[in-house]
């Protein structure tokens, strides 16, 4: 953080600070202004997790996040993508799922040997 000093009123004795953060997109890097009380968060794929530098690692808290915690968050958020069906509320990403799994099974599993779906990953293929 860099002290302000174009700010000359100090009534309450506090310094005012600019902080910079070097933000960096692949090689592209600059320093950009940023909150003080902001945090940050560093999307690594579970493929690259052993390539990162421990010190590195050591200064944040690490989450594992999948795409179905993702978008099951997003749906429990927002009521209106939500179904009552026998009583028990039903996301629409429920029904999406359900028939994806289904179709996932006959025709990619059960008809053609695995051989349909190249790529595929159980549980983070959408």
């Amino acid at each position: 953080c860099i002290r302000d000093s174009n700010n000359n009123n100090n009534n309450n004795n506090e310094y005012n600070f600019r902080c910079y953060a070097n933000i960096a997109v692949g090689s592209y890097s600059r320093p950009c202004l940023i909150n003080p009380k902001s945090k940050i968060i560093v999307h690594v794929p579970i493929s690259k997790l052993n390539n990162i530098p421990l010190p590195l690692m050591n200064r944040f808290e690490k989450y594992i996040l999948t795409t179905e915690q993702a978008l099951i968050s997003i749906t429990k958020k927002r009521k209106w993508l939500s179904i009552n069906q026998n009583n028990k509320d039903i996301t629409v990403f429920d029904i999406l799922k359900e028939g994806c799994q289904d179709m996932i099974q006959k025709l990619h599993q059960e008809n053609l040997k695995n051989q349909l779906f190249y790529g595929l990953v159980e549980n983070e293929t959408i």
